[in-house]
């Protein structure tokens, strides 16, 4: 992609991980600066963080779990998509919050943590709604929070963790559309409302809705100031730890 010509023809779709995380991690490419050398184009949808808990976990609250936590003295332990996913940063900002006593258990994506905590090797999981949905919906899985600022459509009775324990509290990932740097501005501007306008079509909306995310169009320069701010916050996290 950042060796395409920058005409607007080559263009494609980018995540939180590749492009705010994984630049601050120590053994990362050095090569690569993805907020220099591609153009933001346009935000497409967030993909909301759950906390989940499997039944037999005997919390029913993310209250009672930070509470039982810091009486263990082992804690609880949770499964994520894996180290510095934001799945996993979510649960240590939460930590850093609350002294939760949580103990990080990585996993290769969603579903493997999301299996482990079906059959009770693991009493929770930070994953995205995606994965954890349908198990929510069938009852198998105990939701405790969301992590988006605001309670998701999907799933309107699962709090957030602001509104339960950690005000302003927001974390979650997300999808958007780039192209190489140095894309010409009328260009970059023409995409992305023609990107606006399908994200406005009802059926892909539905399409958005089925996999369990949520519509976040920003044009090039909102998803610009978007991703400056999630860097420099998923930067302070990443050296942190």
């Amino acid at each position: 992609m950042t060796r395409s010509s920058p005409d607007g023809h080559a263009i494609g779709i980018g995540a939180t991980g590749a492009l705010v995380i994984n630049p601050h991690v120590a053994d990362a490419s050095a090569n690569f600066e993805p907020l220099r050398e591609l153009t933001p184009i346009a935000k497409l949808v967030d993909i909301p963080l759950v906390l989940v808990a499997n039944p037999d976990a005997g919390v029913r609250s993310l209250k009672e779990l930070i509470d039982r936590s810091q009486q263990k003295t082992d804690g609880f332990s949770y499964g994520s998509t894996g180290v510095n996913s934001a799945q996993h940063l979510a649960i240590e900002l939460l930590k850093m919050a609350t002294k939760a006593n949580l103990v990080h258990v990585p996993y290769r994506g969603s579903a493997p943590a999301m299996t482990d905590v079906l059959g009770g090797q693991i009493p929770l999981c930070s994953v995205d709604l995606t994965s954890a949905h349908p198990h929510i919906k069938a009852g198998k899985v105990v939701p405790l929070a969301i992590m988006s600022a605001r309670r998701v459509d999907l799933v309107p009775d699962i709090p957030t963790v602001a509104e339960q324990v950690v005000p302003n509290f927001e974390v979650s990932a997300w999808l958007g559309m780039f192209g190489p740097a140095g894309i010409p501005n009328d260009i970059v501007v023409r995409v992305s409302e023609h990107i606006k306008i399908s994200l406005a079509d009802s059926s892909v909306r539905e399409r958005v809705r089925q996999i369990s995310c949520v519509d976040a169009y920003l044009d090039s320069s909102g998803f610009a100031a978007f991703l400056q701010k999630e860097a420099a916050r998923m930067r302070d996290l990443v050296c942190s730890g």
